[in-house]
């Protein structure tokens, strides 16, 4: 009974290490622009494809909206990982 107490332990572990290591080899996702809301806490959501979308979330609620200083555009990471070329 013992072993197969452990041996259920065992394959517990190894499932969970399974769906949690295939959740970190998805990228995050980072959009170009932040919303920075006026609170005690200093929310911030960096959510937003647009600036004007940025601005549609901060109107009526105050804050100010910020380049992502993490985004990398697509054109750029692209370029970055192309070797260079040897004539």
């Amino acid at each position: 009974m013992r072993h197969l107490s452990f041996a259920f332990t065992f394959a517990a572990i190894l499932t969970l290490d399974s769906a949690v290591s295939s959740d970190n080899s998805q990228a995050a996702i980072l959009y170009p622009w932040c919303a920075h809301y006026l609170s005690p806490h200093g929310v911030q959501n960096c959510g937003f494809v647009t600036w004007e979308q940025c601005l549609a979330a901060i109107g009526g609620n105050g804050g100010t909206c910020e380049a992502n200083p993490f985004y990398t555009s697509p054109s750029a990471s692209t370029a970055r990982r192309r070797p260079a070329r040897q004539n």
